[in-house]
């Protein structure tokens, strides 16, 4: 699943042709940082460098800053994770191309996440199992532009939507199904 910037022009119409469209990944280290949780002194208010794509469970092992959730118990040391609102920042440099429109695309954005191209808020998703591509020809600037997708807390959501939508029997002590 990758992230990336895909532009393009519209169909010639006195030929029916597409005119050429070109992909630019954009950079595969971010800056994740926690922004609301109950995280951990240790961590709050630190920028860690994470892949992308990745987890956050795994941006923290790679930084030294949790322990292994799969060895022994450790996974109940790290449950404050699923419980806290993340942010993935990056910058990009853009030269205009000549193209019409340009789309930003993610292969995948697991779960409920707001994305922010230089301030202005592209969308919000609500569905792990999709593509999602944005317009971002009114906020793409030339230069540098500053991208930031902030997701909500999973169990948070998950309780919301739980008690939206009412009981439905699951085998975890959250219920990570009203939201799957």
């Amino acid at each position: 699943q990758r992230t990336h910037l895909w532009s393009h022009q519209m169909t010639d119409v006195t030929t029916a042709r597409p005119i050429a469209a070109r992909t630019v990944a954009l950079p595969e280290v971010w800056n994740l940082r926690a922004i609301d949780g109950p995280v951990p002194a240790n961590i709050a208010g630190q920028s860690i460098p994470a892949t992308v794509p990745g987890l956050v469970h795994v941006a923290l092992l790679e930084a030294g800053l949790i322990l292994d959730p799969y060895l022994d118990r450790n996974e109940t040391t790290v449950t404050w994770i699923g419980q806290s609102v993340w942010e993935y920042a990056t910058r990009f440099d853009y030269t205009p191309d000549g193209q019409d429109r340009h789309d930003l695309v993610f292969d995948g954005l697991d779960t409920f996440a707001e994305i922010v191209l230089n301030g202005s808020t592209l969308g919000r998703t609500r569905n792990q199992h999709r593509t999602y591509r944005f317009n971002i020809d009114e906020a793409l600037r030339e230069g540098e532009n500053e991208l930031i997708v902030t997701f909500a807390s999973p169990v948070a959501e998950a309780d919301r939507a739980s008690l939206e939508i009412g009981y439905r029997p699951h085998t975890y002590f959250h219920p990570f199904n009203a939201i799957r």
